[in-house]
């Protein structure tokens, strides 16, 4: 089965669950911003071209809420913060990189919805093995969706 077929297929699916759920047009604006935005980040994976998909990923939102239980000094929480931003920067980027480069194909899965955010589910498969990502989504300050977490 050729990608283009997959991705048609992967959408298809996509808009009979939604019709099927009885999804409310409230929420269609919102939800309709994500699946724009993730499935040109989709595209752009499966070309090659990851810096769309880093780019998405807000750095500082997912540090903040990794910290936001932790209870210690604040300037250790500094020091923990950028030590988890480099740790992005470097590490985890290399680590989507390899599984990215070693991806046959890089598919939608699902969305859901939890505790007013989205969280959006992308299969990796190819000779790097099957992965699932799960991604929750929201917006920065201007309003464009974001990766809030990992």
């Amino acid at each position: 089965m050729g990608i283009a077929f997959k991705r048609v297929l992967s959408i298809g699916a996509l808009l009979f669950g939604l019709y099927a759920s009885g999804y409310s047009q409230e929420s269609s604006d919102s939800l309709d911003i994500y699946h724009e935005q993730i499935f040109e980040v989709i595209e752009d994976l499966n070309n090659g071209r990851y810096e769309s998909f880093y780019s998405m990923i807000d750095t500082e939102q997912i540090v903040e809420f990794a910290m936001e239980d932790i209870d210690i000094p604040e300037y250790d929480k500094r020091s923990f913060a950028m030590g988890m931003v480099q740790g992005f920067d470097g590490e985890m980027r290399a680590s989507y990189s390899y599984m990215f480069d070693n991806s046959d194909v890089i598919e939608y899965v699902s969305y859901y919805e939890e505790d007013d955010f989205y969280s959006i589910v992308l299969r990796v498969s190819g000779t790097g093995g099957l992965n699932y990502l799960e991604f929750q989504m929201g917006k920065d300050e201007h309003g464009n969706p974001r990766i809030i977490d990992i």
